[in-house]
């Protein structure tokens, strides 16, 4: 095993030898053979990949059968978790609710921001309608961010299958 990969029961330590620390990325033991004997990397974004057939793949790809056209969402957010019960096929594209609030957010909260002219929080959602168009939803204004993000997270249950709610404060 390359680079000092340790094995063991549901889960593969990876040290990447551009850096000087493992990191661990969970795996189930039938997935193994993909990271065995393999060179592997990490890309910028925290994902691992393997040289596979002579080209660079994505783990969570490969392990769930590299489908075309279609993303591959890690449930719990975390990109280190590459077991089939963490990775779901995201066929309506819904990829995109499964994700948090910017870190450049100046509130905090997802769909929740300052407006100026009215001196409160606004929030409002996107999300897809039966058509597969996209819409967005003005939720309102509210004087707190906290009631903002409270109501985007009402709303964002009703629109999204895969919504990752705000933790309020």
């Amino acid at each position: 095993m390359p680079y000092g990969n340790k094995r063991f029961w549901d889960y593969y330590v990876i040290k990447n030898p551009n850096v000087k620390y493992e990191c661990i990325f969970l795996i189930d033991r039938t997935d193994l053979h993909f990271v065995e004997n393999k060179l592997v990397c990490f890309d910028k974004n925290g994902y691992l990949k393997i040289r596979h057939n002579g080209k660079l793949k994505l783990l969570h790809r490969l392990i769930m059968g590299e489908p075309e056209n279609i993303n591959i969402d890690h449930i719990n957010r975390d990109t280190t978790d590459c077991r089939k019960r963490n990775l779901r096929m995201d066929i309506n594209k819904c990829n995109s609710q499964n994700v948090m609030a910017s870190k450049n957010s100046k509130s905090g909260y997802k769909g929740v921001w300052w407006y100026g002219p009215l001196s409160k929080w606004q929030a409002q959602i996107t999300y897809k309608d039966r058509d597969g168009v996209s819409r967005n939803h003005h939720i309102g204004y509210f004087y707190t961010k906290e009631e903002a993000a409270n109501e985007y997270n009402k709303v964002a249950i009703k629109h999204h299958e895969f919504a990752c709610l705000n933790i309020i404060n």
